[in-house]
């Protein structure tokens, strides 16, 4: 059974009298009727919480928690003027260029995880274009082959897991430098400025963790700004 499969049919392993033992993976969220009948010394492992947990507690089957880390990673990549599409980064390292006047041209982000149902979403606003549809999982936000700007980012988590972490990033904006940390959809980067964004950095963390640095204003715009 892979960690991407969501649905169990109704008795899948019906009459398996042999199957002692099944990991059921957290993304699975249907589950049918009747998958294990007949499996009379089954034991389930799974995540806590999960649907799998809750099958196996109105089918009354034994359930083990199981210890697979739930480690988050995000993983992202950007596009720069001059130099195109860059390495893979993760997890809070800087990704654009610096001391360069360069601009981000598109972006690309995705979580590494254990089987959690946890992904990630976001858009960009793009120079003549604004913002952006939202796109998913390592999709590009922004353009290609027509020398434009990104000027700003929103990200947030999805899935049924988004809601134990919280994913910050903050953006190295033309004229600004680094400006504060953004949190779960939160704007980061600037607006009626024209100014470009030239690089970011991206962390997830258990929900509720301390911020890697200040958040007070993320977001820039002639008179104020927005934390």
């Amino acid at each position: 059974m892979t960690d991407e499969m969501r649905t169990i049919q109704a008795r899948a392993f019906s009459g398996c009298s042999s199957l002692k033992s099944i990991r059921i993976p957290a993304k699975v969220t249907t589950m049918g009727v009747d998958i294990f009948k007949g499996c009379s010394d089954l034991t389930i492992y799974g995540v806590s919480g999960s649907t799998a947990e809750t099958y196996a507690n109105n089918y009354g089957i034994p359930f083990i928690p199981d210890q697979v880390s739930q480690t988050v990673s995000c993983e992202y990549r950007t596009h720069v003027q001059n130099y195109g599409w860059q390495a893979v980064v993760a997890d809070g390292a800087t990704s654009g260029s610096s001391g360069k006047g360069l601009r981000l041209e598109a972006i690309q982000i995705a979580l590494k995880n254990d089987g959690l149902d946890l992904g990630v979403a976001y858009r960009t606003h793009i120079q003549n274009y604004g913002w952006q549809g939202w796109v998913y999982d390592m999709d590009p936000s922004g353009s290609s082959g027509k020398g434009l700007r990104l000027e700003a980012i929103d990200i947030y988590l999805t899935g049924s897991d988004a809601a134990k972490y919280d994913i910050y990033y903050r953006v190295h904006a033309q004229n600004f430098g680094w400006l504060d940390w953004a949190k779960n959809a939160r704007s980061a980067g600037t607006s009626g400025y024209g100014y470009r964004l030239e690089a970011i950095q991206i962390k997830i963390v258990p929900k509720n963790s301390p911020a890697p640095g200040p958040t007070a204003i993320p977001y820039v715009y002639p008179g104020g700004g927005v934390g």
